[in-house]
């Protein structure tokens, strides 16, 4: 049987055996593969996974890492926080689009259903 998942402990481990600091960062696509898959998207997923419960993962533009420094670790912080901060504020501003245009939603309403 295949795993559809990449078990994020697992990646912790690897992680923190063979690619701590920047120098030994690994490819998104290099840890797909190591873990059996073709696509990046179940590496992202274990990261974010990972970054949820607290572990400090780091990524750039050289592939995934366990920072060996506070200056590396606060490096990718700021990496990270110009990906995700733009994406932020736009859900934020839709989500106060909506409210002006529907007003907020009532217990009534069905906000999960697509």
């Amino acid at each position: 049987m295949t795993a559809d998942r990449i078990d994020p402990a697992r990646l912790l481990s690897v992680l923190r055996m063979n690619h701590r600091g920047k120098a030994w960062a690994i490819s998104g696509p290099r840890l797909a593969a190591h873990f059996g898959f073709k696509e990046t998207k179940r590496v992202r997923e274990a990261v974010n996974t990972l970054r949820r419960q607290g572990y400090p993962v780091a990524s750039g533009h050289d592939g995934y890492y366990i920072p060996a420094t506070r200056q590396e670790a606060w490096e990718a912080y700021g990496f990270i926080t110009a990906i995700f901060e733009p994406l932020r504020l736009a859900v934020e501003g839709y989500r106060a689009g909506i409210v002006r245009e529907y007003g907020e939603p009532s217990l009534f309403d069905d906000v999960d259903a697509a």
